[in-house]
């Protein structure tokens, strides 16, 4: 049986619910743990001499309930790693402006990955895991697309209506030097998850709204649900591909 760690911060309520709930007949060849925090806690983690170590009581308190008890994460334990935290690197967010995605020359797609690489805490975190998680492969998967209805997306949408054949080349564009960074990137212990694709609206850039409407906060009993005007959180449903998505790389 494989053993399968996925760390994160509040994204990973959609995961937890689904795997105490139905999804838990999914997981049958594989023991499943869930390690849970808030905002960007995970940046201050110590990852040293084989440990996952909180470094705030709080931290621990939500490692603790999220996991089932453990407050420490014992990397050499385990099989596969899902880091689902920070901005996921296959998005084009970062390219787009509040008219959706303007015309771009390659250096200013560079400069633009090269930024958001460099800055991303997710992927120094999955980073410093990776390289104490050999023959394990660390995968940075970090936080769903927007969903289809927030403004950013009905810009695209708009824009796509308005002429679709110059806006997907453009975004054929990103996506090509996106693959590109995310392949070099790559080493024998750090990989690449994209979200589900089952969850994505037709051009593959957003999360359908079905999927992030009644979204749950990371909280003990999971009875609070985040803002109607939240597009960036999901619910157990994509909750439930993600599981079946990330156990597939395993």
């Amino acid at each position: 049986m494989k053993k399968v760690c996925i760390i994160g911060n509040s994204h990973t309520a959609c995961i937890k619910m689904a795997l105490d709930g139905e999804s838990s007949d999914l997981i049958k060849d594989h023991a499943v743990t869930v390690f849970g925090s808030y905002s960007k806690m995970l940046k201050n983690a110590q990852v040293e001499n084989g440990m996952i170590i909180p470094v705030s009581k709080k931290q621990r308190e939500i490692f603790s309930w999220t996991s089932g008890g453990q407050e420490e994460i014992e990397i050499g334990s385990y099989d596969a790693f899902f880091v689902v935290a920070g901005r996921s690197l296959f998005s084009i967010e970062p390219f787009l402006t509040a008219d959706g995605l303007p015309p771009l020359s390659d250096s200013a797609i560079e400069k633009i990955l090269s930024q958001v690489f460099r800055d991303n805490w997710s992927l120094d975190f999955a980073r410093r895991v990776a390289d104490q998680s050999s023959p394990a492969t660390v995968y940075h998967v970090g936080h769903p697309f927007l969903a289809d209805v927030a403004p950013l997306a009905q810009s695209v949408a708009a824009q796509v209506a308005d002429g679709h054949d110059r806006v997907m080349s453009r975004v054929q564009k990103v996506q090509a030097a996106i693959n590109h960074m995310v392949q070099v990137s790559s080493t024998e212990t750090l990989s690449f998850c994209r979200p589900p694709a089952a969850a994505l609206d037709e051009l593959g850039l957003f999360t359908r709204h079905e999927f992030s409407r009644g979204s749950r906060r990371l909280l003990p009993e999971f009875d609070q649900s985040h803002a109607a005007d939240d597009f960036f959180h999901m619910n157990e449903k994509y909750g439930d591909l993600s599981l079946t998505d990330f156990l597939s790389h395993v």
